[in-house]
């Protein structure tokens, strides 16, 4: 089990426990020594009252601490544990990751070209097939470095690819990991498109990390497809230093190998309902077919413009020791006002059985519960993305309670609405039910008639308006509103009027005039590339 700690100098709160222990020795010394010195009944009974005071003093002390030591591990970050989060994507995105090693020299790829001529053939021809899909481009040698940030622009990369050459680093060696995790990096974090990493290889590696990496990419959600080149068969590549002759191939089980061992690790997938995350795969470039099924693990994400995708996320636990803190602390004031020298053991394990059902009851409705608290206080805190995957997570467990899955969809819709994502939020406008309660009809219709008015469909925003009125007739924006979409609807009906009437000659000027203002904020993005070479004394023997 792994155990994360994200503070963990909060530990250092514990060492106050020795002065508290210190300070209650003391008080109880001090009280014992008052209580002889007064007492005057038998000597049984006085025995009894020490006792008591003994026990209760002991066990306050006892559950005040474990509180303390609660609380403190709850400012600790402490989580462990794995979970996939349901994130909203649209779109996709993806990083070519190119290795420009010495070994990518090698001639044994198809029509006696280089492996990394053959890379660069294969990317040019993916790219002719992603309309839509943004794209940056990451260099991997004995480092990493992202050459191209993510774009749209296809041209501007394709000048890039025609240069590829182990010359454009000095750095030494062969780093798939730290070219993969610079291609981690090339995405935006509050990016909402679907991540997906491509790499162009040969499978040969210096540093061995392009496992850790590649666990990496999984756990932000992120697929990574291995394309691999050249021949199974070794054949002979100058390294770095251009004397040293060294024995390369296409290292395709070694991929195979890595790819299994980590999907073996991934137990989160099986705790979640068997939802799949991101995948890892290997193609080999000169199979048939294998673009198409590149190309493919991209096409769903770029048809579809709002899908769900799922991350690996740790459990954090600080909700549990929170709530263990307060449980101990009220116990400590509680068990001071009992007897313990007087209860038997077959009183202590009933009163056990009847506080069970407090820990077991209504579990679902707590966690549903617990989802949209999280959600709303993270939508107020602008983090939409956290929100849309807490309210999605109260959407799915709270399949069983209507009351919970009204305010889980309205949350949802709110925050596709504040993401721009209108067609995401008005889809889950209208799932909410019409017998819902009137704070989420009244906001329902509101939100539902600003979606409309931003479209430009005044009668419709309008209808929304009035509908969102006749639940709370009182609320002043609602009121402005449907004054302002009855008005632009009148406006807009009697432009439309005059448009008609309009003269073709000012018809023609109205044209040259926006074709004037386009043509003025046309812009052209030039890009500039410098290449920093390292001292001449390193070492290239391994730079292969």
């Amino acid at each position: 089990m792994n155990i994360e700690i994200a503070r963990p100098y909060a530990f250092y709160a514990l060492l106050l426990l020795v002065p508290s222990f210190l300070y209650t020795l003391y008080h109880y010394t001090r009280l014992l020594k008052s209580l002889k010195n007064n007492f005057n009944t038998s000597s049984t009974l006085q025995e009894h009252s020490f006792r008591r005071l003994r026990y209760s003093l002991i066990i306050r002390e006892l559950l005040r601490a474990v509180a303390w030591i609660c609380l403190v591990l709850s400012y600790a970050g402490i989580s462990w544990g794995a979970e996939a989060v349901p994130v909203p994507k649209a779109g996709s995105a993806v990083s070519f990751v190119f290795d420009i090693s010495y070994s990518m020299n090698a001639k044994d790829a198809p029509e006696k070209n280089t492996r990394l001529q053959a890379a660069t053939s294969y990317a040019n021809e993916l790219l002719e097939r992603m309309s839509g899909t943004s794209v940056s481009v990451v260099l991997a040698k004995g480092e990493g470095i992202i050459a191209v940030p993510l774009t749209e622009d296809r041209a501007s990369i394709k000048p890039l690819l025609a240069t590829l050459s182990p010359r454009l680093m000095s750095a030494a060696g062969s780093s798939l990991g730290k070219g993969i995790e610079e291609a981690i990096r090339s995405f935006p974090v509050q990016s909402s498109s679907k991540a997906s990493i491509w790499v162009f290889t040969d499978g040969e590696e210096t540093d061995g990390k392009m496992a850790n990496a590649l666990s990496t990419a999984l756990k932000y959600g992120i697929s990574v497809i291995i394309i691999g080149f050249g021949s199974e068969s070794e054949s002979e590549v100058y390294a770095g230093d251009g004397t040293t002759i060294i024995k390369t191939a296409l290292r395709s089980k070694k991929i195979r190998d890595t790819i299994k061992s980590i999907q073996a690790k991934k137990t989160f997938v099986k705790r979640n309902k068997g939802v799949k995350t991101a995948t890892l795969d290997f193609v080999d470039a000169t199979e048939l077919g294998s673009a198409l099924k590149v190309l493919s693990s991209i096409s769903s994400s770029s048809s579809d413009r709002q899908h769900v995708s799922y991350e690996e996320k740790t459990i954090s636990r600080e909700g549990l020791f929170i709530s263990l803190a307060i449980l101990f602390f009220i116990l400590s004031f509680i068990v001071g006002e009992f007897d313990w020298t007087l209860l038997k053991r077959r009183e202590i394990m009933l009163a056990s059985l009847c506080l069970l059902p407090l820990f077991t009851s209504c579990s679902s409705s707590f966690d549903g519960s617990k989802h949209i608290l999280e959600g709303t206080w993270n939508y107020h805190q602008k983090k939409y993305r956290q929100a849309t995957a807490d309210f999605l997570r109260a959407v799915e467990g709270s399949s069983n309670n209507s009351f919970l899955r009204e305010y889980a969809l309205y949350g949802l819709a709110s925050t596709y609405l504040m993401q721009n994502e209108s067609e995401a939020s008005l889809s889950r406008f209208e799932q909410i039910a019409p017998n819902a309660p009137d704070a989420v009809l009244f906001s329902t219709y509101y939100n539902m008639g600003i979606i409309s008015h931003r479209k430009g469909n005044y009668a419709e925003a309008a209808s929304y308006f009035k509908k969102a009125l006749l639940i709370n007739s009182s609320d002043t924006n609602a009121k402005i509103n449907l004054e302002l979409s009855i008005q632009q609807r009148e406006e807009s009906k009697s432009r439309a009027g005059e448009q008609q009437l309009l003269p073709i000659n000012e018809a023609e000027n109205a044209r040259s005039a926006e074709d004037a203002v386009f043509s003025v904020i046309q812009e052209n993005d030039k890009k500039q590339w410098k290449n920093q070479e390292k001292p001449q004394n390193q070492s290239l023997e391994n730079d292969y």
